[in-house]
């Protein structure tokens, strides 16, 4: 599945992995970091956050059922266009959410939820082209 005989194929696996699954997890966790640090009692960003785990958890599901369906042992299970009737809700209910009145102190969340928000969503239209 990763490589095989050409080097050229594992390279581009990894940056495809890198793109669709280690990028969003790590902004993903910086916004959960931020949000930890900060224990602002925000219902708009504890919102904000929840949407932004509940979507990157079903990107890490969507990527074990892809990696398990390359391999044959699955066929598809779900639809990805209901997938992105999901996630796609998700990724804008966090982003609406840094437009709410703000705190100088919660202006770092607010970027970091904004970032992970956007990227995910292209994420999520991104995979949803690709099928």
């Amino acid at each position: 599945m990763f490589g095989g005989k050409n080097p050229n194929h594992l390279i581009y696996n990894l940056a495809f992995v890198a793109i669709y699954w280690v990028v969003p997890f790590l902004l993903v966790f910086t916004a959960y970091r931020r949000f930890q640090r900060l224990g602002t009692g925000e219902i708009s960003l504890r919102v904000g956050v929840i949407a932004l785990l509940a979507s990157e958890f079903l990107l890490l599901v969507v990527g074990a059922f892809t990696v398990a369906e390359a391999a044959g042992r699955l066929s598809r299970v779900v639809s990805p266009f209901l997938i992105l009737g999901i996630n796609l809700p998700l990724c804008l209910i966090a982003l609406f959410t840094t437009v709410a009145p703000k705190a100088r102190e919660t202006n770092p969340l607010r970027r970091a939820i904004a970032t992970a928000g956007i990227y995910l969503a292209f994420v999520w239209l991104e995979t949803m082209l690709m099928y």
